[in-house]
């Protein structure tokens, strides 16, 4: 590309669901430089799989600040979807993160815990398989499955949820 602004997409090519949006000239859309650790890792993560994320490029603009407004347009459309993305303004909002600070709540996460496990091993899926399907790490899966983590994203245990039919979420009692 020429220094015109644009804004591009990065995709699973498994799951064909678009794990970062961004904004750049020039080869920006290929770049490895500069990334987030939450990029870096996901990335790292298909790569150990054999499998290179496709690029597609959503926009060309006239300027900076056109290619910045339509990048978190696009973001926004994805996250409204109750999609995750890689952004780093987008991957720890407040209120995303679920903290184990009692016994009760560690309690309940072990429940989620065995429940996705005995999910996901009935459908005879490696933990490796799941992570691919539903493009979250394999290490997010290890570490839900065990159930001793102190914090976990509410969005990523929906995903592996969602998978199953199922999601976490608040019931108001009448």
């Amino acid at each position: 590309m020429n220094n015109s602004w644009y804004v591009y997409s990065h995709t699973n090519p498994i799951t064909k669901e678009i794990f970062y949006i961004g904004a750049g000239t020039k080869n920006r859309i290929n770049q490895n430089r500069g990334r987030n650790p939450a990029w870096k890792t996901y990335v790292k993560s298909l790569l150990a799989d054999g499998v290179f994320y496709e690029t597609a490029i959503l926009h060309v603009c006239p300027n900076k600040e056109e290619a910045l407004k339509n990048e978190s347009l696009e973001i926004q459309k994805i996250v409204s979807t109750g999609k995750s993305i890689l952004n780093r303004n987008c991957f720890k909002e407040p209120g995303n993160i679920f903290n184990i600070e009692s016994k009760k709540e560690s309690e309940f996460l072990l429940h989620i815990s065995e429940y996705a496990k005995a999910k996901r091993t009935e459908l005879g899926l490696t933990q490796a398989q799941l992570s691919k399907r539903i493009a979250v790490g394999r290490r997010f899966l290890v570490e839900l499955e065990g159930g001793n983590k102190k914090s976990m994203r509410i969005d990523k245990i929906n995903k592996v949820l969602n998978f199953f039919n199922a999601e976490l979420g608040i019931v108001v009692k009448k």
